[in-house]
């Protein structure tokens, strides 16, 4: 059994991921009043305790492949959002999509177990601030592949880098404003359907669907070692 996971808004790394379910599941850590702001991208993005790689040990000391999940050879990405309060602390943690079988919960549950994280700041003030995590469950021989871009995450930089007309963050830089496109790959190859599923604003949503245009196929998707249709999508990591 073997458990990845990739850490959404800290680097301008390429996540592709196919959507197998989607559930809208929120836990119950202690909601935020209705008056309070909550930013998506900010100077400061909020850092788990000691970085990256310590929550990624964490998460894989932590995480369980669910007993049901690995009877049925459930395979996927679950992806997870919460936030990070301006004390550091983790509220109202929900599942944007999710492969069923109990993944999604046990993603909740470890969540949940963290400790407190450095908060985002935003004009040097601690700030509440929206953190989006990936989570791919995948058990050994497995034969399941996501959409992605032909050449991997090293050409899909080089391609943005490219024909990008507007600047991309580096990648230590916390100063990104990020759109994600969502869209459906058949079995050759081709996108359609793509809309915004996370909005930079007017100018960097539209630069994203120009550049998306100029891509004439993905890898598709496999299921059980078959290419099949299926949803997929691309970050793009301006920069404010």
């Amino acid at each position: 059994m073997k458990i990845f996971f990739t850490a959404a808004l800290i680097c301008f790394s390429l996540m592709l991921f196919s959507q197998i379910q989607t559930q809208d599941s929120t836990s119950t850590t202690s909601p935020l009043p209705p008056d309070e702001m909550v930013f998506t991208f900010v100077e400061q993005m909020p850092e788990y305790p000691g970085g990256q790689e310590k929550m990624m040990q964490f998460i894989m000391d932590n995480l369980k492949y669910p007993t049901q999940a690995k009877d049925d050879g459930v395979m996927g990405k679950v992806v997870a959002q919460f936030i990070v309060k301006e004390d550091g602390s983790i509220s109202e943690i929900k599942i944007l999509r999710d492969i069923g079988d109990g993944c999604g919960d046990e993603v909740m549950r470890v969540i949940g177990l963290m400790p407190k994280w450095m908060p985002g700041k935003q004009n040097g003030k601690a700030v509440n601030v929206v953190f989006t995590l990936p989570v791919t469950f995948k058990l050994d021989g497995g034969e399941d592949v996501a959409v992605s871009f032909i050449g991997g995450d090293k050409e899909w930089l080089s391609f943005l880098k490219q024909n990008s007309k507007l600047k991309l963050v580096d990648e230590e830089s916390s100063n990104l404003n990020e759109v994600i496109l969502k869209f459906k790959v058949d079995e050759n190859g081709v996108a359609k359907d793509v809309q915004v599923f996370n909005s930079g604003g007017k100018e960097a949503d539209e630069e994203a669907l120009r550049l998306f245009a100029l891509i004439p196929k993905w890898n598709p998707a496999t299921k059980n070692g078959k290419p099949t249709t299926d949803f997929g999508f691309a970050n793009f990591p301006f920069k404010k």
